[in-house]
């Protein structure tokens, strides 16, 4: 069995859906598991036939054919998974197999409205919610009630659950906001029968299309021969980031994937660990960014992904903050286990997008331009692991394989 692991070293969008991508293409029977975050990740993969989609809730290996696993940390959305669900049966047909933990947490739409709701009423200070209720979904499994995915299978329960939590938690909650206008038009839509009938709609498509496995041992990954472990957003919007309050409820980095595979008793397998960023940064949101700049020089970006969004805004781009990078690695690899068997690789993406020389940020001294064909050897040679890939488009044919000549593992060998 190989496994690979895949992790944004940035502020999200770096490219994890590409590597996902060529990894499941370049791969024995392989299966993708979703084990941080929700529906919030938007992660873009294009076909090398020209073919796109922006993958929230499943693997982004779906299209070269990987099944998908939704692991015990990973958010599961029942309205967002029939949406993408059923564009991705539109647009490509799906002869793939989605697997869900049964303790996998589940977001409803009234924590998504409460999210909405919340960020409306911060005006000024948001703090850059997609608006896809995953801080309103862990907030409320630390003060009232959780639902997991084993729940939506015993539906009477499961409304019993709802009616108690829109009779008293989601209301004050709207209450908490001290916003009047913000509750007279969000109260409505939680106390609506249609939203709770739509929801149960979602669950039972759900359900048909999933299975469970038990969760003590997630034992439908042993069917596979290669485990891509997908990331979803990155470190530095890791919960315990720096940047905290503008980040996502969710580790971002190795250690939910490491906790599965000791689980699964599986250290003993290669481990390839591919921290992922862009020649360049961006982040979505409000929050520091502190080496935004206006204009990107030399770079010529095209990313239909990434459009203005209602409750982000538009896209942020800065130069490339190799201290910051190096750190977040460093932090994130103190919680790797079985070093004698992993690998650690950077993956630089985006690099068809700048012209012959790549700037980067001059906060921790002055750097000249970096010629584009040596970037990602500096950049590797900077962070102190591997260079393993390049990517010079968007399709997984254009993914380069670095053969990096310091060869360092994990383990510092």
């Amino acid at each position: 069995m190989q496994i690979k692991i895949i992790i944004g070293a940035g502020f999200g969008d770096e490219g994890k859906g590409l590597m996902t991508d060529y990894f499941a293409a370049n791969s024995t029977n392989p299966v993708v598991v979703r084990f941080n975050g929700g529906a919030q990740a938007g992660h873009t993969v294009v076909t090398p036939e020209g073919k796109r989609h922006v993958f929230n809730h499943f693997g982004s290996g779906m299209l070269a054919g990987a099944d998908t696993y939704l692991g015990p940390e990973f958010i599961v959305n029942p309205l967002l998974f029939r949406r993408e669900h059923a564009a991705i049966k539109k647009d490509f047909g799906d002869s793939t197999k989605t697997y869900a933990h049964i303790f996998s947490q589940v977001t409803t739409p009234y924590d998504m409205l409460l999210n909405l709701a919340t960020e409306e009423a911060r005006g000024d200070g948001r703090h850059g919610s997609c608006g896809v209720g995953i801080h309103e979904t862990m907030l409320r499994n630390k003060l009232v009630d959780s639902i997991c995915v084993l729940e939506l299978n015993r539906i009477e329960c499961l409304v019993y659950k709802l009616k108690h939590l829109c009779l008293d938690y989601f209301p004050k909650r709207l209450a908490e906001l001290n916003n009047d206008a913000v509750s007279a038009k969000y109260l409505p839509m939680i106390n609506s029968a249609a939203t709770l009938l739509n929801f149960l709609d979602d669950v039972q498509y759900f359900n048909h299309h999933t299975g469970a496995y038990d969760t003590s041992s997630s034992s439908a990954l042993l069917d596979y021969d290669t485990i891509i472990f997908e990331g979803a957003q990155g470190l530095l919007l890791d919960q315990n980031s720096e940047f905290f309050p503008h980040v996502t409820h969710s580790n971002t980095g190795i250690s939910n994937a490491m906790a599965m595979i000791h689980s699964l008793h599986l250290g003993a397998a290669p481990i390839e660990i591919v921290y992922v960023t862009r020649a360049y940064m961006t982040k979505h949101g409000a929050g520091p960014f502190p080496t935004e700049i206006d204009r990107l020089p030399g770079c010529k970006v095209h990313d239909d992904t990434n459009l203005p969004h209602e409750s982000q805004g538009v896209l942020r781009y800065g130069l490339l903050d190799v201290e910051l990078l190096k750190r977040g690695i460093k932090k994130d690899l103190s919680d790797l286990m079985f070093s004698a068997h992993a690998e650690v690789r950077l993956a630089v993406t985006c690099l068809d997008q700048m012209d012959s020389h790549i700037d980067v940020a001059e906060r921790y001294g002055s750097f000249p331009p970096i010629p584009r064909d040596h970037f990602s050897a500096y950049l590797a040679d900077k962070l102190e692991i591997n260079l393993g890939y390049e990517s010079w488009g968007a399709e997984r044919d254009k993914v380069r394989v670095i053969k990096d000549l310091r060869a360092r593992s994990a383990a510092g060998e």
